[in-house]
């Protein structure tokens, strides 16, 4: 029982028209540097850069956890920037959600992801998706539902 237990907490598995995924994945991972930049290491409107729209914020809390001196423009870096956004993704998110009590689900997660913690509860709390986000949604699902 012990080791089902275990399996069933580690694979957190998203379905979208029948096709399934782990969300820890390397191809969820893909369609959202696809959903954030296109895959172009560029700035973004609001201050994040790279692949995966890193904030500073972001590389701040991933040095302290990591004891790393990475520096907002090191996101320029694809590799570096995806290093940062997988451990976002994969780690300081599912951290989060165990915290406040979440559902572990992409939405919730791109919420996180795309909008902050503070904004997240705001919003879940309405009942408001803010359009960006319903935007990563889309643009993730196709991804994942094409490659």
């Amino acid at each position: 029982m012990k080791i089902i237990s275990v399996v069933i907490l580690i694979l957190i598995i998203i379905c979208n028209d029948g096709y399934c995924y782990n969300l820890n994945s390397n191809k969820v991972i893909d369609g959202i540097i696809m959903a954030e930049s296109s895959g172009r290491s560029i700035p973004g409107k609001c201050g994040e850069y790279g692949i995966m729209q890193i904030t500073k914020p972001v590389v701040i809390d991933y040095n302290k956890a990591n004891g790393t001196k990475h520096s907002h423009i090191d996101m320029l870096n694809p590799d570096i920037c995806r290093k940062i956004g997988t451990w976002r993704w994969t780690k300081e998110i599912p951290s989060i959600l165990r915290r406040r009590k979440l559902q572990d689900t992409l939405y919730i997660r791109a919420m996180l992801y795309t909008c902050g913690t503070k904004s997240t509860i705001k919003y879940l709390k309405k009942g408001y998706t803010p359009k960006r986000v319903r935007i990563w949604l889309i643009n993730v699902k196709k991804y994942l539902k094409t490659h």
